[in-house]
């Protein structure tokens, strides 16, 4: 999931080329794919979920999604720009309402290549407005929190609307949804060189309107994606003192992989005995681990750090399921010794570390919308220790489960997309809590506005009044 992610925000600038095996025309700077073969993708995509995942309809009904299906089927009446088609097909795996279901945008069976445009600019939904919370251009006129009110014709509205119809999230939750709008807006444009835009400036009444030229990937990945505080680090996992709070460190952790880690981290169990080493030399009371943006990854690589902050052992899962029909699927596609691992009902174990470098002081969890997967089942976990605080924004991912743990990649066999469906659902552990909501919500909700996004020179504009809160919430529990 962390990889499909990534892929959003860091693709490269394409050439687009076709030869006599390109599955369309084009016109201009626009691919052209043809309506029969748009069609035959929807049926295939309709059976393959049918008969693979493990509960295309637990969020839904077979009624509700034979509808979408139907509705999207008949639309097909011409032949499709490449976003439109792409827009159709993830509408339809939307529908399992399932972050873990879906297409991806830049990964074909390299039929073509595409040049994806962006805003020269990074967006947030705050209070359901769309707000401009950096800029990759210094002269734009639309100023760090700026209001959008409409793109192209589209009203705020409608732009959040045709978004929220292709992000494929755990019951149509809005953190997942919200977290992914700016990554995936041009998508909904229909635009490839200018756009028009009216806007409403920070602290101004007027209303303005501009044209401005949208930037290439590659522009946009060097610009604005690389503002995200974790880019900055060239680890996943990193840890600092914190000055303004007394014997409190911080751990952020990018992504539960062992992808872009540097090379004194791949161990990770040395590192974590390193780390929790130092915790202990510095008399460490309070220890932040940072989970914004983790999409997640390996369960094994959260149990080592489990390990060192649980007071006893335990498991990651509640439960794991499938059925035989995806069990012959796995074992055909050689993951037949995992798979049995899996099926033997083992729940991946972690075990209390016992070189006597377990933490025991409070522990707050930094979430956002950006927090899915693996890292939905580390805070579910964590719900069952003492002194454990969730700070910030609910997940974007469901407390309960979900569906991963392997995956059916392949490639669609005429558009040549890419589609992912899990083939597993797994149940997280249960609150010892009475706790029937949804998400993971926060102990301490941090509400971030337009004030904070002007105020604040570096990115991490929520960092400044997490650390405020949480040093409040020391007072109280001290």
């Amino acid at each position: 999931m962390k990889k499909r992610i990534y892929l959003f925000i860091s693709i490269i600038s394409f050439i687009l080329f076709l030869n006599e095996r390109t599955i369309g025309q084009t016109y201009g700077s626009f691919i052209v794919i043809p309506k029969d073969k748009i069609q035959s993708d929807l049926k295939f995509l309709k059976k393959t979920l049918e008969k693979y995942h493990p509960n295309h309809v637990y969020y839904s009904s077979k009624s509700r999604f034979d509808f979408v299906y139907d509705s999207l089927y008949k639309s097909v009446d011409k032949p499709l720009s490449y976003e439109d088609t792409f827009v159709k097909l993830q509408t339809l795996m939307a529908a399992v309402k399932d972050a873990h279901t879906g297409i991806d945008f830049y990964l074909q069976k390299k039929q073509y290549l595409y040049d994806y445009r962006y805003l020269p600019f990074f967006t947030q939904i705050i209070n359901n407005e769309i707000i401009n919370v950096f800029n990759g251009v210094n002269d734009l006129q639309i100023k760090k929190g700026a209001k959008i009110l409409e793109i192209n014709g589209l009203s705020a509205k409608a732009l959040m609307e045709n978004v929220n119809k292709i992000v494929p999230a755990d019951n149509d939750n809005l953190p997942w949804k919200h977290y992914l709008f700016s990554h995936l807006i041009n998508l909904v444009l229909k635009s490839h060189e200018f756009v028009n835009i009216k806007y409403q400036n920070f602290g101004e009444t007027k209303i303005n309107e501009t044209k401005i030229q949208l930037i290439s990937s590659n522009d946009y990945y060097y610009k604005i994606a690389n503002i995200f505080p974790e880019s900055k680090y060239n680890t996943n996992y990193k840890l600092s003192k914190v000055d303004s709070l007394p014997n409190t460190f911080i751990l952020k952790i990018k992504s539960w992989t062992y992808d872009d880690v540097s090379s004194e981290n791949k161990n990770l169990t040395k590192y974590l005995n390193n780390t929790f080493s130092k915790l202990k030399q510095n008399n460490t009371q309070n220890l932040i681990i940072d989970l914004r943006n983790n999409n997640g990854g390996y369960v094994g690589l959260l149990n080592k750090l489990l390990s060192y902050i649980m007071p006893s052992d335990g498991n990651s899962f509640e439960k794991l399921a499938t059925n035989k029909r995806i069990f012959r699927k796995l074992s055909l596609k050689g993951n037949l010794l995992n798979t049995l691992y899996i099926k033997r009902g083992d729940k991946l174990r972690y075990k209390k570390n016992t070189n006597g470098l377990g933490f025991t002081g409070k522990i707050y969890v930094i979430n956002n919308g950006g927090g899915y997967s693996a890292t939905c089942v580390f805070n579910s976990v964590l719900k069952n220790r003492d002194k454990t605080y969730f700070i910030n924004s609910p997940t974007g991912g469901a407390a309960w489960g979900g569906f991963a743990v392997f995956f059916l990649n392949d490639y669609l066999p005429n558009t040549k997309f890419r589609y992912s469906i899990p083939l597993y659902q797994y149940w997280n552990i249960k609150s010892k809590k009475e706790d029937k909501k949804f998400l993971i919500e926060p102990d301490i909700p941090i509400q971030i506005t337009r004030e904070d996004i002007v105020a604040n020179e570096n990115w991490d504009k929520e960092m400044s009044k997490i650390l405020k809160e949480i040093k409040r919430h020391l007072k109280t529990k001290n």
